[in-house]
């Protein structure tokens, strides 16, 4: 970190709460680009939610993983 990005963040948290969601704002505003990526939860969640669709029409709708069962069975086995 440079000693000007040090000073700025020195200067930063010795503003109020208030002020400093000010700057926030500002500098959140001032950088467009950062909107202009795409969000990679975003697809993740839609590309699940899809292939959870897919799967309920293919299997009827209580389709899944019985986790528990998977647990007790590891246990039988050994």
């Amino acid at each position: 970190m440079s000693a000007l990005e040090r000073e700025i963040l020195e200067k930063f948290q010795q503003l109020d709460p208030d002020a400093q969601r000010r700057i926030i704002q500002t500098i959140s505003a001032t950088r467009p680009e950062a909107e202009d990526q795409p969000d990679p939860w975003g697809s993740w969640l839609r590309t699940t939610q899809a292939l959870r669709a897919e799967l309920q029409q293919k299997y009827g709708p209580s389709t899944g993983i019985d986790v528990t069962a998977l647990v007790r069975e590891a246990r039988e086995e050994d």
